[in-house]
C-alpha cells in the first residue's frame, strides 16, 4: 500500500485504489477499518499539502461512481480516516508552533479546512462513510479540546451532523479532554431541541431516527462526566407529550440510576416527567355512544 500511496501523490490513484478494494472487506457485513486506520496514518505520514487533497479526491467520489455497499465505498471511508489522522497531527503542530498558520485576510487554517471536510461527509449519503465521523471526529478533539467542543455549535443544526457531534463528544478521546461542562450541556441541549421542534412527519427521516437513537445513549455518559449541569439542561425538556422525547428521558433517569451514584438526580428527571404527564381522561365526561361516530355503517 505504502508504494500505491506514492504512486498516487504522484498523480497515478489507480493501483492505490485497486490495493484498497481488494482488501475492503467490502461488499461484506464490515469494512476493513484496521486497513482503514494504517492507510490514514500513512496519508498522515506524508502531511497536510499532500494528504488534504487526496483525502478530498477519495472523499468526495459520489455516491451514484462509489455506491454504498461495494468496494468503492471503502474508498470516502479510507479518506474519513485520512482526514482523521491529519487533522490530530496538524493540530499537534499548530499548537507546537511548527505549522505557520497566515495572518492574510481569508485564510482559512488547514486543521480548520479538515474539520469542515469532515462535517462534509457527517452528511454523506452512505451510512459507513457517515459512521466514520464521529471517531474520527473525536481525534481532531483529543488537542484541540474546549476550542473544537465550541465550534460543534455548527454541527447541531443538523440530525446527521448533531448525532456525529454527540457521539464523537463521548468518545474517550474527546470526553476527557473537555473542560467547559456549560458547552457540552448547550451541544446537548441543542440537539434536543432539534428533536423537540420536529415536525411529527420528520420521524420517518432517517437523521432524525439516527439523531433520537445517540440522544437516548449520551446524556447518561455526559452526566457521569460533568455532573448536574447536564440533569438540570434536560429536566425543561420533561415539558413536552411526545412520546419519543418522554421515553428518550426516561431512559436518561434510568441510565443516571443504574450508575450507583446519581439516585437523586434520576428523581428529579422522573419528577419532572410525572408533573408534565398529561391527566388521564375523566371516564364521567364520556358520553355514551360518541366515540367511533365517524366510523362508516
Amino acid at each position: 500500500m505504502q508504494k500505491a500511496l506514492l504512486t498516487a501523490v504522484a498523480g497515478d490513484e489507480r493501483p492505490l485504489f485497486a490495493v484498497l478494494r481488494r482488501f475492503s472487506g467490502l461488499p461484506g457485513v464490515r469494512a476493513n477499518v484496521k486497513l482503514a486506520e494504517a492507510f490514514g496514518e500513512s496519508v498522515a505520514s506524508l502531511g497536510a499539502k499532500t494528504g488534504v487533497p487526496l483525502a478530498t479526491g477519495m472523499l468526495r467520489l459520489h455516491a451514484d461512481v462509489a455506491e454504498g455497499g461495494t468496494d468503492l465505498e471503502f474508498l470516502p471511508i479510507c479518506a474519513v480516516f485520512a482526514l482523521g489522522a491529519l487533522g490530530a497531527r496538524t493540530i499537534r503542530e499548530e499548537l507546537a508552533g511548527k505549522v505557520e498558520i497566515s495572518k492574510k485576510k481569508g485564510a482559512v487554517p488547514m486543521s480548520r479546512t479538515i474539520h469542515e471536510l469532515l462535517h462534509e461527509a457527517a452528511d454523506d449519503l452512505r451510512y459507513r462513510v457517515r459512521d466514520a465521523v464521529p471517531e474520527n471526529l473525536a481525534r481532531l478533539g483529543e488537542f484541540a479540546k474546549d476550542s473544537l467542543l465550541h465550534e460543534l455549535v455548527e454541527w447541531t443544526d443538523g440530525y446527521f451532523h448533531g448525532r456525529a457531534a454527540l457521539l464523537a463528544l463521548t468518545n474517550a478521546r474527546f470526553l476527557h479532554a473537555v473542560s467547559d461542562s456549560d458547552a457540552v450541556a448547550a451541544r446537548l441541549s441543542e440537539c434536543f431541541t432539534l428533536l423537540a421542534k420536529a415536525q411529527r412527519s420528520t420521524a420517518r427521516f432517517p437523521g432524525f431516527k439516527a439523531l433520537l437513537e445517540a440522544s437516548q445513549t449520551v446524556p447518561g455518559i455526559f452526566a457521569l462526566a460533568h455532573g448536574n449541569v447536564i440533569v438540570d439542561t434536560l429536566i425543561p425538556f420533561a415539558k413536552t407529550e411526545e412520546p419519543y422525547m418522554r421515553d428518550t428521558l426516561q431512559k436518561f433517569a434510568n441510565d443516571l440510576r443504574s450508575s450507583g451514584r446519581m439516585g437523586e438526580e434520576a428523581n428529579r428527571v422522573e419528577a419532572a416527567l410525572a408533573a408534565s404527564k398529561k391527566a388521564p381522561r375523566d371516564p364521567s365526561r364520556i358520553v355514551e355512544g360518541m366515540r367511533g361516530r365517524s366510523k362508516k355503517r
